[in-house]
């Protein structure tokens, strides 16, 4: 089974924020999209928190969507209230089943897939040695 989806296109998604807003998950023309897979539970995700978002406040060729695996939405609002998280956070209390994730066959978090702004994946962390591998993509 294909875990990594480097060089692959992603198709068009559409999920809810964790506000109830149905938001589309495509990349811009001009930035590069992390989805960014997490979770209120996972500590070495919340360790990684600061670093994405300083990256997120210092490029400008950069978005970030959130996709929580958290089964109780309020536990990943909680999360992004407490780190002032300014990006998209899609949490539908699905958890593992969520569509984006089980598209993306995410079996460990946290997990980076990058996508360029003609979205292509450039990269996946499932096969990088650090998970903030990506960052030569956006110099």
């Amino acid at each position: 089974m294909e875990n990594n989806f480097t060089e692959k296109t992603i198709p068009h998604f559409q999920s809810k924020d964790i506000n109830g807003r149905e938001i589309s998950i495509l990349p811009s023309r001009d930035k590069f999209l992390l989805i960014d897979f997490s979770a209120s539970w996972c500590k070495p995700c919340i360790e990684e928190l600061p670093k994405l978002i300083s990256l997120y406040n210092s490029s400008k060729k950069l978005t970030i969507i959130s996709i929580s695996l958290d089964r109780k939405i309020g536990d990943w609002k909680n999360i992004v209230e407490r780190y002032n998280i300014k990006w998209e956070n899609v949490c539908d209390g699905k958890g593992a089943d969520n569509e984006i994730v089980q598209y993306f066959k995410v079996n460990s978090i946290p997990r980076y897939i990058l996508i360029s702004p003609e979205g292509l994946v450039v990269f996946d962390s499932i096969d990088a040695k650090s998970n903030l591998d990506f960052t030569s993509f956006l110099d």
